[in-house]
């Protein structure tokens, strides 16, 4: 527990101090007579960990993807760009000046970051981590030469293999993503990813796949879950 800090949770905001009477010397009178609950913040990844709760003091914007032509690595169909075109519009209400976007490197979500990249002028870095889970071995396209204005790895290669993970390995990835991203981040990513992603960053629980539609917007901030697939066509 060394690399943890005494740190209390209430009304949405986390307080940290050198003990727990410290820390909740530093909150409102409506936090100490709230839903307050004790534990501990890693403030290099900021995993809040207590007896009840446990999640990531983070915000995050998760996008998936505009609805495909079909296929294992598919783009975009006329439907799906006009999904993402209306997304990007909701999204130029926000202030994201920031966070720091991320995108898989299938095809469908690239296409989906540069349309929204190009109506908001949000930039891209490709992180391999988000992609989806996959059934079986699948060997993608680099696709660095069709979107070189993104932020490649620089060991990129010419196609990717990516390989079948068993359900806890796939949640381990994904919360190894959680812990390493920035405090404020953007993702277009999959549905499988997205959902499992935000119950590990909020602690709260999604079990409705139908609730994340192509082109669809979820809103992850620290305990809180403000949106699941939110639709704007």
């Amino acid at each position: 527990m060394a690399r943890y800090i005494a740190a209390l949770y209430s009304n949405g905001r986390v307080v940290t101090g050198n003990h727990h009477g410290e820390a909740f010397e530093k909150l409102t009178a409506e936090e100490q007579n709230g839903d307050l609950h004790s534990g501990f913040l890693d403030p290099h990844t900021g995993k809040f960990i207590s007896d009840n709760a446990e999640f990531y003091t983070k915000y995050f914007i998760l996008v998936r993807h505009g609805e495909t032509t079909g296929g294992p690595d598919s783009s975009l169909c006329e439907i799906g760009e006009a999904q993402i075109i209306k997304l990007s519009e909701h999204l130029l209400t926000q202030e994201l000046e920031e966070f720091v976007a991320f995108v898989s490197p299938y095809q469908r979500c690239l296409e989906t970051a540069a349309i929204i990249s190009d109506i908001t002028g949000i930039k891209f870095s490709i992180n391999l981590d988000i992609r989806e889970k996959v059934p079986q071995e699948e060997q993608v396209e680099s696709h660095i030469e069709e979107f070189p204005q993104f932020d490649w790895p620089s060991y990129s290669k010419i196609s990717w293999h990516f390989y079948p993970e068993e359900i806890p390995q796939f949640i381990q990835r994904v919360d190894t993503v959680v812990a390493k991203l920035p405090k404020k981040s953007l993702l277009v990513s999959h549905c499988d990813f997205i959902l499992n992603f935000s119950q590990e960053a909020s602690g709260q629980n999604v079990d409705n796949s139908d609730r994340m539609p192509y082109g669809s917007l979820t809103v992850v901030h620290d305990h809180h879950i403000i949106c699941v697939g939110r639709e704007f066509v």
